[in-house]
């Protein structure tokens, strides 16, 4: 895992795939409005790109509400290398310390968390519980409640 960061690398690349994301949703998106025409109310599920989803949607003139349920969710460092990579479509000011930063976050995410797991959600919820100390508190699979005993 060592090694260096080039950062026009990982921009790149994160911009091929929010372009690949981009034509996938407005896909989706012209496929769940033909199917819901006449239907009355339809329900959609969706991950954590339903904001962006819902824009999709809005050309298609459905009405629509948005309703997380997984909450708190703590965006992944490539997650948050898009979303700082969408920033700059918007926004031609580069940040390339942050680039950096966030590149090599997800290096360490994958060496170990992802490299040394079982699967991607273990990996996901043991990394969430040594990053987000509001976390640590928080029941799931992989942080189970400790059992009590009593004297």
């Amino acid at each position: 895992m060592a090694g260096k960061v080039n950062v026009d690398d990982w921009r790149g690349a994160a911009r091929g795939f929010l372009e690949a994301s981009a034509d996938t949703l407005d896909k989706k998106a012209e496929d769940v409005a033909e199917r819901s025409k006449g239907k009355g109310k339809s329900i959609c599920i969706c991950g954590m790109e339903g904001r962006v989803f819902r824009d999709c949607l809005s050309k298609y003139n459905l009405e629509m509400k948005l309703t997380y349920v997984l909450l708190p969710y703590y965006f992944t460092p490539i997650e948050t290398l898009a979303r700082q990579i969408g920033k700059e479509l918007g926004d031609p000011a580069r940040n390339d310390s942050r680039i950096f930063r966030i590149a090599k976050h997800q290096i360490e995410f994958v060496g170990e968390y992802v490299l040394t797991s079982r699967d991607y959600d273990e990996a996901y919820h043991k990394w969430v519980g040594d990053t987000a100390p509001c976390a640590r508190s928080r029941r799931t699979p992989f942080n189970p409640p400790t059992s009590r005993t009593q004297d």
